[in-house]
This record gives C-alpha cells, sequence and structure tokens, in this order.
C-alpha cells in the first residue's frame, strides 16, 4: 500500500470520521437532555410561584443548548477555513463515509496490483530457471557429441577401430618431470554412461574406455583453464587422468559419483590401484587427480562443475586461473579445461 499523506491512509481518515460522527451524537444529545431539564425546570415554576430558582437554572440550560447546537457549525467553519494550510484540519474536512470507501478500494486495488506483480516476477523467474537448465543441458550435449567427434576422427587418423585411450603413459610418478611440457593433442575426461546418458546400471567401464576416455582435444565449449603454479604438479595431474583412462575398472554414473572418490582415497588417489568397479562424473574424476597432486581438494557438491571455478580461484598459491581463449591459447600438460558444464584436463 502506498501513503503519500496521512489522509491517504483510510484507516487514519476513517478513525477522523468515527471522532466526527462521536462529536455530532453529542452535540445533539447534549442540547436535548438540557431542554429536557429546562422543561422539567419550567413545570417546577409552574407550580412552585415562590420558587425564583428552578426559572433562572432553566434559562441557563435553554442557552447551553443552543450554544452546543451551534458548536458543530462553528467547528466545521473553522476547520474548512484552515483545511488549506493544516493537513490534520484537511483530513478533518474530507473525513466522510463516501471518501474512506473510495480509499479502502483504492488500497485493495494497488495491493492485488502487487500480487500480480509478484506473481508474474516468480513465473518469470521460474521461466528463467527452466530456460537456463535447457541451456545447460543443451551445452553438455554439445560437448559430449563434439567430443564423440574428435574420438571417432582420431580413430578415423589412425586408420583402425582401437581406441585412442589405448596407450602408456609417458611417465610414472617416480620420473616426473618437473618442467611444464606442451600438450600433445590428446584430452582425458569422464564423458558419460555408456549408453549415452548420466546415469547406466553397470559400475565401471563396462563397454572399454568410452566412459572415461582420451579423445583428440577440443576446442570448443570451455570457458576457463587452471594451470598449477608447480610444473610436478601439473605432470602428475596429466599422470592421473592418463591412468584413471586406462584403467577400465573406472567408469561414469551420477548416482554412483563418489564410489572412485571414496575408493581412491584409501590409497592417497593413486587411480592405478582402484581393482572394483567404480563410478565417477566429469568433475568428480578432475578432483580425484587434483588431490592425487598432493594438493587437498574437496568432493561431493563442492566439486561439480558449478563449484570449480569458486574452488579453483580460491586456490591462487596453487592454481593460475584464466579465461579460455579458445584455439590460439598455448597450453600445457597437467591444465584443467572447464566450463559450468563440462571439465577435462589436457595431456
Amino acid at each position: 500500500m502506498h501513503i503519500l499523506t496521512v489522509c491517504d491512509n483510510s484507516s487514519m481518515l476513517n478513525t477522523i470520521l468515527f471522532i466526527k460522527n462521536i462529536m455530532k451524537i453529542i452535540f445533539i444529545v447534549v442540547p436535548l437532555v438540557l431542554a429536557l431539564l429546562f422543561t422539567i425546570d419550567l413545570a417546577k415554576n409552574v407550580f412552585s410561584k415562590d420558587d425564583k430558582d428552578n426559572l433562572k437554572l432553566g434559562i441557563k440550560r435553554i442557552i447551553y443548548s443552543i450554544v452546543l447546537m451551534f458548536v458543530p457549525l462553528i467547528v466545521e467553519t473553522f476547520m474548512s477555513m484552515i483545511s488549506d494550510y493544516s493537513k490534520v484540519a484537511k483530513c478533518y474536512d474530507i473525513a466522510t463515509e463516501q471518501k474512506v470507501l473510495a480509499l479502502q478500494k483504492k488500497e485493495e486495488a494497488e495491493y492485488e496490483k502487487k500480487k500480480e506483480e509478484e506473481r508474474k516476477a516468480k513465473e518469470e523467474e521460474r521461466q528463467k530457471a527452466e530456460e537456463e537448465k535447457k541451456a545447460d543441458d543443451e551445452a553438455r550435449k554439445k560437448a559430449e557429441e563434439d567430443a564423440e567427434k574428435s574420438q571417432q576422427e582420431a580413430a578415423q587418423d589412425a586408420g583402425a577401430n582401437k581406441e585412442t585411450s589405448e596407450y602408456t603413459p609417458i611417465y610414472t610418478k617416480v620420473d616426473v618431470p618437473s618442467k611444464y611440457i606442451k600438450k600433445n593433442g590428446l584430452l582425458a575426461e569422464a564423458g558419460n554412461s555408456s549408453n549415452g546418458t548420466m546415469f547406466d546400471n553397470n559400475p565401471g567401464d563396462w563397454k572399454i574406455k568410452s566412459e572415461v576416455r582420451t579423445p583428440n582435444l577440443y576446442y570448443g565449449g570451455w570457458t576457463h583453464v587452471a594451470r598449477f603454479n608447480d610444473p610436478i604438479k601439473a605432470n602428475l595431474m596429466a599422470l592421473c587422468m592418463e591412468s584413471a583412462a586406462k584403467n577400465n575398472h573406472i567408469g561414469y554414473d551420477g548416482n554412483r559419483r563418489l564410489t572412485l572418490y571414496n575408493e581412491a582415497k584409501k590409497y592417497d588417489f593413486d587411480v592405478t590401484k582402484i581393482t572394483k568397479n567404480v563410478d565417477t562424473t566429469c568433475s568428480n574424476l578432475v578432483c580425484v587427480c587434483i588431490n592425487y597432486t598432493g594438493t587437498s581438494f574437496p568432493s561431493e557438491a563442492a566439486c561439480s562443475t558449478g563449484m570449480l571455478h569458486r574452488n579453483l580461484t580460491k586456490r591462487s598459491n596453487t592454481f593460475a586461473v584464466k579465461t579460455y581463449t579458445g584455439r590460439g591459447m598455448t597450453l600445457y600438460r597437467g591444465d584443467i579445461l572447464y566450463s559450468g558444464h563440462h571439465t577435462g584436463v589436457v595431456l
């Protein structure tokens, strides 16, 4: 309810109207009572000729009655005269039943208008959230299609149906390099389940290297790149992702996304020691491998793609986070590419 002045408030104006009506009743009833008393005094004087006091009292009462009858007229005239100069007097002057009803209807209309605006705002927020979710789903689907296309092209270039992820890591943890190594054109990622969705009923990579894989590096869809400040950790990151892609016990499933994290934690996040079928997601696999480098990093909700950027940027002593600028950007092994929907690591 939007109130500009006191007079625009129906509750306040209704109170003033109530006071006006009480005053009118008083100024009508009191003179009538005084007139009745005067009649009684006059009758007493008629039957008692010696009682002069009754006559005097009766005359006083009739004078009071006349004065009281004129008081409302005097008050209303005075209020009307000063209404242009006093807000209170103006309120008193315009306080009528019609004015109160009109203000009440206006306030009800404004309240309904505000409720309708709030309803429309909530509906717009809901539609916006649905549109954002749809856009996220489409972006993820496109990223998965790009990854699948890159993988197919790599297989064709090799002239065979051999999976591009079937290779031996170029080094072990013992002889990890202490300098940055330029990319070799591959990407390690947890893409999707073997049935092409985020979920399946079979833990592990049961179609062999189709869920956690190493396709050719594709350049579309990324928004940021995070690089370890320490090249040793960068190379350990790449080694961990390579090993995860090579281990067929590691698959993809959204519901069982923490089973890899919990199992790898038993072995200081060394994924080569995973011998039971477990699952992960793109971001949870990245979190496992970050922990493998000796960097403490969270799991579960804090390791979702939506939270990945926040957790990387607040660890500025460990990572240098930059905006991804596309194909011409220099990348090194161990660089973490990510967007709000997907993540992978450069090999």
